[in-house]
């Protein structure tokens, strides 16, 4: 009778306990998974690194992810810059403008275009440096 009451006592935290371990034996599975699934298709591993993570394996493609963030990052830009009310808006401005200013200076230095700034740009700078790029064919 008492190790009845003391299991109705403690089984909503076993409960409990039993469901926050699922999602942790979960991702121990899925490497093993992963690697059978790869051999039965005959290339175990074929790309992931080794930290188990999907490697991109495009030539262009940090490229392309830096014109499609200048992209964003430029009209996230504006919209803030155009909206009056917005709570934060100082804060937004600055942390949008860092983010492009770093996003244009790695694009400059992918494409070796040279610059003598470093973040943050001031606007003259920052249109000098979106200059170069665009005469460079770099478009966003």
């Amino acid at each position: 009778m008492p190790w009845e009451i003391v299991l109705l006592w403690l089984s909503p935290a076993l409960s409990f306990w039993v469901a926050l371990q699922v999602p942790r034996a979960v991702r121990s599975l899925r490497p093993l998974r992963d690697n059978v699934q790869g051999r039965v298709r005959g290339r175990a591993d074929h790309g992931r690194t080794a930290d188990g993570f999907e490697s991109v394996g495009i030539a262009g493609a940090p490229l392309e992810r830096l014109v499609a963030d200048l992209h964003r990052l430029s009209t996230d830009l504006d919209r803030v810059m155009a909206t009056v009310d917005m709570p934060g808006r100082v804060l937004r401005l600055k942390a949008f403008s860092q983010a492009y200013d770093d996003t244009l200076l790695r694009a400059c230095t992918l494409l070796e275009v040279p610059v003598c700034s470093h973040p943050p740009l001031s606007d003259v700078e920052r249109l000098e440096t979106e200059a170069a790029l665009a005469q460079q064919g770099l478009r966003w």
